[in-house]
């Protein structure tokens, strides 16, 4: 799909959405009276009550996902027919003003310094190659704690500059000393200070990457339509190499575009955001989506965590458009690499979609607002509801010696997986009958499809425990803590294979025991669920594995557009990171960059020239500061002279980062000494 025109004037939204509802509410009935003739000892007892009510829940919901799915069939097949015949056309050129200057946000925690800048400056080579470059600032913010990070961030940045020696687009670096607000609050920061000079802004994460006409369409979309708010370009993951990636990135480059375009039928002007590349009319933005922090403690209640949904909600109620350019290629991301990683990332995330829980019940919402809203809470807590499901289930069938009608209960499990299942065979039909050749071939595409389900349904499990542990932890006020996402790509261990999954394992092997022992007659139907947990250690340890990823790759499976023709943008971001990594080793010189910092007088004035342009540093020279920084240097100078400069501890060097005045002090000291 490489359609690059302009959107087009979606229809009427309504007599979709009444269809794909009405088409849930029929599944979802017929599942349920099957499930009625064939649940054991009937559901008029207070369990059958509890299993019916979360099985009309999750199938109504699991319903609705398929029907929609449905409804974005025959746009794809539109869609992909006519790629055929436009994948060579420029962005369509639409007149904009010498006003509609864009903004270029790069939040970034803790991130690899080498990954970050080689994706800044692909993505800004390829917006010169467009001759778009007057229309563009990119601004690096900064929330990183590692101090060692952060100097690698600002040599780095410096080397981005001299490497690209271009005026435009300019690239600016800021750096927060104290993180107020997480992602949201660094942008909401930068906006209330600069955003008065850009029509536009776009967000890309650490590891985002955006072709220069991508960013060229969206803005030639902004500019033809001013109530349009937020335009959401669909990532396409890329980039790494371990098993549990390239399952991410083959079932988005697949699946992904069928739901894409459902929501987009479904959605209309009323669609999400998800939090980066993305484009946004800055004064709307500011205007309206401005976020209060919730009543209440955390994790439920404070900051407002997956603000981008809320965000989106915001702009809608205000009566902007929010769309999802599903046709528009040219924007990717990349993928956590292990299933702990991604698991992780999934906690941040659902105790912000659990926070939804309480905002979408709010007044004045749009309602499909509130249905975005509502959804991404159940996203995570269908989960635990599974769980509940499945041991009132089971307790059930044993009291009642398995007594249920055989044909029924078939009949209900093989429609549960025509639901799950017939949208991805769909996906898979529409690449084979027009061009398949991206993904290894029909063949090769259909092993992998097969591959990708198989191996997605010994996770789900996996899944659901870590789910459901997320959903109670933060039920019970424990809040989730911001980590860095670790982005590496070396494997892992058998000893954190263990680690991360042996709780899970345990489960499972305790699972089989009972079911064996207790309830033998139904343990056939407990196979699907048993097998991910019981092999949980190892299959961890083979989705974190490069090794196995390419070696898929090398045999013709798990292929994607990435892979069999990856574009000049990855490929230039690539050969980047590697030149960015070796010139971060060489600025070292086998020492911290801290020690450089202080002892090399021109790192010096660079960090000081920054502190003081960010202007958030401590420079106030009132006694109460002058004090502090004294007992900073003092406390440093205890620590050089027992072990030199690298025995000051990460917390005592960002401290001295962070103060202008400390830092000043000891680099003075450090040369007079010397």
């Amino acid at each position: 799909m490489g359609h690059y025109g302009p959107l087009e004037t979606k229809p009427s939204v309504l007599p979709i959405r009444l269809q794909i509802f009405c088409g849930a509410l029929i599944i979802t009935s017929l599942m349920c009276a099957g499930f009625v003739v064939a649940f054991p000892g009937g559901t008029s007892t207070i369990p059958g009550v509890i299993c019916l009510t979360t099985f009309v829940l999750l199938t109504f919901w699991i319903a609705v996902g398929f029907c929609m799915a449905m409804s974005g069939l025959m746009p794809l097949m539109t869609a992909t027919r006519h790629a055929r015949d436009v994948s060579n056309l420029k962005p369509t050129a639409c007149p904009t003003e010498p006003s509609s200057r864009v903004a270029l946000l790069v939040p970034i925690y803790n991130e690899s310094p080498a990954a970050v800048m080689a994706g800044i400056q692909a993505t800004v080579e390829s917006i010169i190659r467009t001759g778009a470059g007057h229309r563009y600032d990119i601004f690096i913010l900064s929330d990183t704690t590692n101090p060692e990070v952060w100097l690698e961030e600002e040599v780095a940045w410096v080397e981005l500059r001299r490497m690209l020696g271009v005026a435009e687009p300019a690239i600016h670096y800021r750096h927060r000393t104290e993180n107020r607000g997480r992602k949201s609050g660094n942008i909401g920061e930068f906006l209330e200070r600069w955003g008065s000079l850009y029509k536009y802004f776009v967000i890309l994460d650490a590891d985002s990457t955006m072709a220069g006409r991508t960013l060229e369409t969206l803005v030639s979309h902004m500019e033809s339509d001013p109530r349009l708010g937020i335009l959401q370009a669909p990532p396409v993951p890329e980039g790494s190499s371990s098993l549990w990636a390239r399952i991410q990135q083959f079932s988005a480059r697949v699946y992904g575009p069928l739901f894409n375009y459902g929501l987009v039928a479904w959605a209309g002007n009323d669609g999400n955001y998800w939090g980066h590349n993305a484009i946004i009319r800055t004064s709307a933005f500011i205007k309206h989506c401005g976020l209060s922090a919730l009543p209440g403690s955390e994790p439920l209640g404070g900051e407002v965590l997956s603000h981008d949904f809320v965000e989106a909600a915001l702009m809608r109620r205000a009566g902007f458009k929010v769309q999802l350019a599903a046709d528009l290629e040219g924007s990717f991301e990349q993928c956590p690499t292990t299933i702990e990683d991604h698991a992780r990332r999934d906690q941040r995330w659902c105790q912000g979609n659990l926070q939804h829980l309480r905002i979408a019940v709010a007044p004045n919402w749009h309602p499909v607002s509130r249905w975005h809203l509502l959804s991404g809470a159940m996203s995570y807590m269908a989960s635990p509801i599974w769980m509940l499901f499945l041991f009132v289930g089971l307790v059930c069938a044993l009291v009642n010696d398995g007594d249920g009608n055989l044909v029924a209960a078939l009949s209900v499990f093989v429609a549960a997986m025509m639901l799950l299942l017939l949208p991805k065979f769909l996906a898979v039909a529409v690449l084979v009958s027009h061009d398949s050749s991206a993904y290894g071939g029909r063949l090769n595409l259909i092993a992998s499809a097969v591959l990708e389900t198989y191996l997605a349904m010994l996770v789900a499990p996996i899944m659901m425990l870590y789910h459901s542990q997320f959903v109670l932890l933060t039920l019970i006020g424990k809040k989730v803590r911001w980590h860095a996402q670790w982005r590496g790509d070396n494997g892992i261990s058998w000893k954190q294979s263990m680690r991360s999954h042996g709780v899970q394992m345990l489960v499972g092997l305790v699972a089989t025991f009972a079911m064996m022992h207790w309830w033998p007659g139904l343990f056939f139907w407990a196979i699907p669920l048993l097998v991910g947990l019981v092999i949980a250690v190892a299959l961890g340890k083979c989705m974190a594995s490069p090794r196995v990823g390419n070696w898929l790759v090398s045999s013709g499976l798990l292929l994607t557009p990435e892979i069999t023709s990856p574009p000049r943008l990855l490929r230039r971001r690539d050969a980047l990171e590697k030149r960015y990594a070796n010139f971060l080793v060489e600025a070292r010189s086998g020492k911290s960059l801290f020690a450089e910092f202080l002892t090399q007088p021109s790192l010096y004035r660079l960090h000081e020239g920054l502190l003081n342009a960010n202007a958030n540093s401590v420079t106030k020279f009132d006694n109460a500061n002058q004090k502090l920084a004294v007992r900073k240097v003092r406390l440093a100078r205890k620590m050089i002279r027992k072990g030199g400069v690298e025995s000051i501890p990460l917390s005592l060097r960002r401290d001295i980062l962070g103060d202008s005045t400390a830092l000043r002090k000891l680099h003075a000291e450090y040369w007079s000494r010397a």
